[in-house]
């Protein structure tokens, strides 16, 4: 039994999170979303307006260049039908997040019936998690999807091949009129919902189920998809032995133990039986640690240089299209390669960034030819992900001109590095991050290690020559400690 009462806790002064029905189709599904302006018309129901407001929450947190609204797609007979309120494309995840309004207010939850309502609500949040599979038995049906380009204002669409999307995460998420919110005392208490159809706790079967005001909270705090996709990972780990816990407790209790004391946070998963003596453990914790939160949000809203990258992709892909008429090959690039960068984590981005100026740095202050950095990322969103980043110190014309002899440079060092440490069984592919001195140029992909790539590396003087320009990252270490570095104290 562990018994948790946050009053009794010293301060944590160490700050902040510790760390990381079915319809079936053939061939191409053809998806259409809805691009929503700024100057939003009156919606006709309380759930639409629901919907447009976490669309624009996700669209302010994520980018939206990787967030549809209302996703639709065609039968064979022609008919068209909704496949999720609200999508989220972050390769090789996809989010799919499906709102369903409630009539019930807080005087519903306070008469003779309230237990019984609170149950019903339950009940209707496991049973939504537990039928959320039409986009899973989609993309086991259908070889491609046809999607609007959403950073290009739609104006054209490509078909994204499902082979693509290695793993679908289904959301439900509750609304319904509780006035009594904002007090912790008075608020409606219901307990975080995950539902499983194979009853394993897998994160690849389990199905989310929030409260729309929980989850508005809970997105405050996060500030790429993959600092999302990462909570979603530890909330499962830990709701699906949500026997062990006894009220009160609530889906804002766990997030606030997750967010500021992680340590904690893995403890609850090892107890059999855990109490908690407050309802107002996230008031609590937000307030103790109020501003080391402030900075931790402002530090994580800055520009860095992925987000020039992102930046730099965007206008890319807007007119390589016009340029060579080639809408999927360009818009699939793109958006492997977005993806790639959207699921990092908030830390590990900027800790990317850093390694870009870095590299920059070397090449211009030190007067180097090239310089190349690469991260073995085997403890973040994609396992086995590495990461390659290099400058060159070479003009524009002749970067984009050799970009393609440059790529498989990069990739014969890394590939040599990885000969010399011996690690090579848990790195499934490689992202490239290259650019020349002036910043001017980039090239970027996405490559999968096949074994044959093995053998694609320097020669013994070549690799002697170059390893003084090589370097590795090393980025496994807590979130606290590198917030820190950057002068949140």
């Amino acid at each position: 039994m562990f018994i948790l009462n946050m009053n009794r806790q010293p301060p944590i002064g160490e700050g902040i999170c510790g760390k990381d029905s079915g319809v079936k189709s053939e061939g191409i599904m053809t998806v259409s979303s809805n691009i929503v302006e700024e100057s939003m018309p009156c919606k006709k129901n309380n759930g639409d307006d629901v919907e447009i407001n976490l669309f624009e929450i996700l669209k302010k947190q994520f980018g939206a260049d990787c967030v549809y609204h209302s996703v639709k797609y065609k039968k064979k007979n022609g008919q068209e039908k909704e496949l999720s309120d609200l999508l989220i494309v972050a390769l090789p995840y996809v989010i799919s997040i499906q709102l369903k309004w409630l009539s019930y207010n807080s005087d519903d939850f306070e008469s003779e019936r309230g237990h019984v309502i609170a149950q019903r609500v339950i009940k209707r949040m496991e049973d939504g998690a537990r039928q959320h599979k039409s986009l899973t038995s989609l993309l086991s049906n259908a070889s491609s999807i046809e999607l609007p380009a959403i950073w290009d204002e739609g104006k054209y669409t490509y078909h994204l091949p499902t082979t693509f999307i290695k793993k679908v995460l289904p959301i439900v998420v509750i609304d319904f009129d509780d006035k009594r919110y904002d007090d912790p005392d008075n608020r409606l208490l219901l307990p975080p919902i995950v539902a499983s159809a194979n009853n394993n706790a897998s994160d690849i079967s389990v199905v989310h189920a929030f409260l729309l005001k929980d989850v508005k909270r809970i997105l405050e705090d996060m500030f790429t998809v993959g600092d999302f996709l990462t909570y979603l990972h530890h909330r499962a780990r830990i709701l699906v032995k949500r026997h062990q816990f006894h009220f009160p407790y609530n889906e804002l209790t766990i997030f606030a133990i997750y967010l500021t004391k992680f340590d904690l946070f893995e403890k609850l998963i090892r107890y059999d039986h855990i109490l908690f003596l407050e309802n107002d453990i996230y008031e609590q914790r937000m307030s103790e640690v109020e501003d080391a939160i402030k900075k931790r949000r402002r530090l994580y809203s800055e520009n860095d240089r992925v987000d020039d990258i992102m930046q730099f992709l965007k206008d890319d892909v807007r007119s390589s299209h016009k340029v060579w008429g080639s809408v999927e090959n360009c818009s699939v690039q793109y958006i492997v390669c977005l993806s790639r960068l959207k699921i990092f984590e908030s830390m590990f981005k900027r800790m990317v960034s850093d390694r870009i100026e870095y590299c920059w740095t070397r090449v211009v202050e030190n007067n180097e030819q090239s310089h190349l950095t690469y991260i073995v990322d085997d403890k973040k969103t994609i396992t086995g992900l590495s990461i390659i980043v290099a400058c060159i110190d070479i003009n524009s014309d002749d970067f984009v001109k050799n970009s393609v002899g440059i790529l498989d440079w990069a990739f014969r060092r890394f590939m040599t590095a990885l000969k010399n440490e011996k690690v090579r069984n848990n790195i499934n592919e490689v992202l490239m991050i290259l650019f020349n001195r002036s910043k001017e140029k980039m090239c970027m992909c996405v490559r999968e290690l096949v074994p044959e790539d093995y053998k694609l590396v320097l020669s013994e003087s070549e690799a002697e020559e170059q390893s003084r320009l090589m370097k590795r990252g090393n980025y496994h270490f807590e979130e606290w400690g590198f917030l820190k570095s950057n002068g949140l104290n």
